[in-house]
């Protein structure tokens, strides 16, 4: 009598648990990507109407040059505040990554090892792998009945592969 192994669907729910974990914080990131290169292009956007207000206003070279440095300045600004919060946006992901995954996989290996205690129980239910285990111990120690025992030198020896036949007594064959 073979009992089937029925996997829970805590198995299946943890498993899709994690995967969408993982689709969801990948989807995140390509989000903030997103949000940052849009900061950029406006501050480049920004930077080049200032430039082109500048070259319409401006009445000579000096006046140009002053509101080219203040676009500039501008600029850099921007520039800085856009890197100092991607950089804090990657740093909280990153922690936010790490502790969503740690809780998503413990979940995962305890639905595992919920499943393994339940196909090893020891009641009427986990008797079948308990009875194939023991059989397996006993075919490699050799005391399971029909098994050869060891040191039986009037066995034949086994065919081999390369000749299609067996082997005579003495011969040593090389695979």
């Amino acid at each position: 009598m073979a009992t089937e192994l029925n996997t829970s669907f805590d198995i299946y729910r943890a498993n899709l648990d994690l995967a969408l974990r993982m689709v969801t914080f990948g989807l995140e990131g390509r989000r903030d990507a997103c949000a940052f290169q849009t900061q950029r292009i406006n501050r480049d956007l920004a930077a080049i109407r200032k430039l082109q207000e500048a070259s319409s206003r401006s009445k000579d070279l000096n006046e140009y040059n002053a509101a080219c440095q203040s676009m500039w300045q501008d600029y850099l600004t921007a520039s800085t505040s856009i890197w100092q919060e991607a950089l804090g946006s990657a740093v909280r992901n990153q922690t936010a990554f790490g502790d969503e995954m740690r809780e998503a996989l413990q979940s995962w290996q305890s639905a595992w090892t919920t499943q393994c205690q339940k196909a090893a129980d020891v009641s009427g239910a986990g008797t079948p792998i308990r009875e194939w285990m023991e059989r397996f111990e006993q075919a490699i120690t050799g005391t399971t009945p029909g098994a050869m025992p060891e040191g039986n030198k009037g066995a034949e020896p086994t065919q081999t592969a390369a000749e299609g036949g067996r082997a005579k007594k003495g011969e040593q064959h090389v695979g």
